[in-house]
């Protein structure tokens, strides 16, 4: 799994960029908790202190339509690329995707944040 090193008591930043031709929906979830959804390509949230949120799992899921179009060129383009940052570290990662079927797909990631 992904880790984010995080520096003690400092406001945590997640910034999302999707570059894709298809229709999206991303749900940004804490543990168990949905922080955030978006229909939007690039956008920002706060996740919180970081002592709040230690040994967490960040989870950022966007699920992609396509329509009257072939899925296989859009899936093979489209970049996702999620950075975490601090006052004193910074860390992007990219998604991994996954086709469903020949109209849906969805790409994620899945970090855990940690103490540095």
């Amino acid at each position: 799994m992904k880790t984010f090193k995080m520096s003690a008591n400092s406001e945590v930043k997640l910034n999302v960029k999707i570059s894709t031709e298809a229709l999206v929906g991303t749900n940004v979830k804490l543990d168990s908790k949905i922080l955030k959804k978006s229909s939007t390509y690039n956008f920002s949230t706060n996740l919180g202190n970081s002592t709040d949120i230690v040994n967490k799992k960040l989870n950022v899921v966007t699920n992609c339509f396509v329509t009257d179009e072939n899925i296989d060129p859009i899936l093979e383009n489209a970049v996702f690329k999620i950075t975490l940052k601090d006052d004193e570290n910074e860390q992007s990662y990219e998604g991994k995707k996954l086709k469903i079927d020949d109209e849906f797909f969805i790409v994620f990631t899945v970090v855990e944040l940690v103490k540095n």
